[in-house]
């Protein structure tokens, strides 16, 4: 048989192996081998050892010797029967260095002093088998129980050529995958983060540019726009300095028309309407035609202050009236905010309308005043409300002639009442 521990073959009759003082079941079949058992795997786990019958034929106790490398510490440490070690033969110690049949304690698992239980107790190096060894455990890789020790083979040539072929496949594939996984993606990515980056310049750029342009549009909308105004407000400017320039002067006429004057302003009453003097003020109501006949200018300034007394109508200013001829211009202002030029055509008795249209300084309400004013040279006529410009209009109907003051209905009761009227020639 052959030891569990290190499977070197054992003497008949051995207790312990001499190679490593492992303990050996007594009185075994040299040529026996212990029955396989399916839990013993390498690394000795699951290992049961076989039972023993009860009546096992006895063998003489041949004399073992141990061989020279046995290390002295296996026979010191309690695993043999003795604690000094068999020398050789002539060396003065015994020649059967075991103990006889007659004195060796029953086998592991046989009834025996001591020995209660039928069951075979663990293994050698299992817990509980209450003896101890170096070495509990076979090492992992050597045979299992029973199996000779077999010595491990050498790589042949072939072999070493083939794992030197998969090395060099493992390192070209480490290579690969380093390209493909690491190095050509990094390189996509950098390609891409340049493309975006070119991308986002280009962009940027762009919308730059187009911010650039339209902030230049914006600064052009905003400088013709501010231009425009300016202009406007340059001919407005203008404009109110010919309304300023010719209302400047000493005025050719100054009447206040809290009663008539050398001016002759014809008054009258009658069912259409009425034109006189009341309250410290020339009144004109409904269909009211007050004309100065003591007057008459070519070119000139003409101003009087106008007061809503009723709002049912139109008021305003008569000017280059010439009876005769039956012409004569009339602006006047209503009680919406408009305002209107018109002129009397000879011969017809009709009324053209010149110009006409809105503006926000005229004021509406019953008892709000304005200031109504025209600026007359040649063919060119300039309005004025409360001094703001409303309109210009170039028309050569009627050279020069008297001037007045009127009102006139459009089916609801119109009143306005009218003082300080002045003229400067220009």
């Amino acid at each position: 048989m052959n030891c569990s521990n290190c499977g070197r073959s054992l003497p008949p009759g051995a207790m312990n192996c001499p190679n490593c003082g492992a303990s050996t079941p007594y009185n075994v079949t040299p040529s026996a081998t212990p029955p396989s058992n399916p839990n013993n795997q390498y690394g000795g786990q699951g290992f049961q050892n076989p039972q023993q019958p009860d009546s096992s034929p006895q063998y003489p106790a041949y004399p073992s010797y141990p061989p020279a490398n046995l290390a002295q510490q296996s026979w010191n440490e309690g695993s043999g029967p003795s604690s000094n070690p068999p020398s050789q033969p002539g060396g003065g110690t015994p020649a059967y260095p075991y103990p006889s049949p007659s004195q060796q304690p029953p086998l592991y698992g046989q009834p025996g002093p001591g020995i209660s239980s039928p069951q075979q107790p663990p293994l050698y190096g299992q817990p509980g088998s209450g003896i101890s060894s170096p070495q509990q455990q076979p090492l992992y890789g050597q045979p299992p129980y029973g199996q000779p020790v077999q010595r491990r083979r050498g790589l042949s040539g072939a072999m070493v050529a083939i794992i030197i072929v998969v090395v060099l496949l493992l390192i070209g594939g480490s290579a690969l995958v380093y390209y493909s996984a690491v190095y050509h993606p990094a390189q996509l990515h950098a390609q891409a983060t340049g493309t975006a980056q070119a991308y986002l310049n280009a962009t940027a750029l762009a919308n730059t540019h187009a911010t650039g342009t339209a902030q230049a549009y914006a600064s052009a909308t905003a400088q013709v726009q501010a231009t425009a105004t300016a202009q406007v407000q340059a001919t407005a400017n203008a404009l109110l300095a010919i309304y300023t320039t010719a209302t400047s002067g000493t005025p050719a006429l100054n009447d206040s028309l809290a009663q008539n004057s050398a001016s002759n302003w014809a008054t009258r009453s009658d069912a259409n309407g009425s034109c006189l003097f009341t309250g410290g003020a020339l009144h004109a109501k409904d269909v009211g035609l007050c004309i100065a006949t003591g007057t008459n200018f070519s070119n000139f300034a003409f101003q009087v202050k106008e007061t809503n007394i009723k709002v049912g109508g139109v008021s305003g200013l008569l000017f280059r009236l010439n009876a005769a001829q039956q012409k004569a211009y009339l602006f006047s202002i209503d009680g919406n905010g408009g305002y209107d030029l018109s002129a009397l055509k000879p011969g017809q008795n009709s009324v053209q309308t010149l110009s006409v249209g809105t503006n926000t300084a005229i004021k509406t309400a019953v008892g709000d005043s304005n200031l109504i004013a025209v600026v007359v040279r040649g063919t060119t006529i300039y309005m004025f409300v409360n001094q703001q410009y409303m309109a210009q209009v170039d028309d050569s109907n009627s050279a020069s002639g008297s001037i007045g003051v009127f009102s006139s209905t459009n089916g609801s009761p119109e009143e306005a009442a009218f003082n300080n009227a002045e003229v400067w020639r220009l």
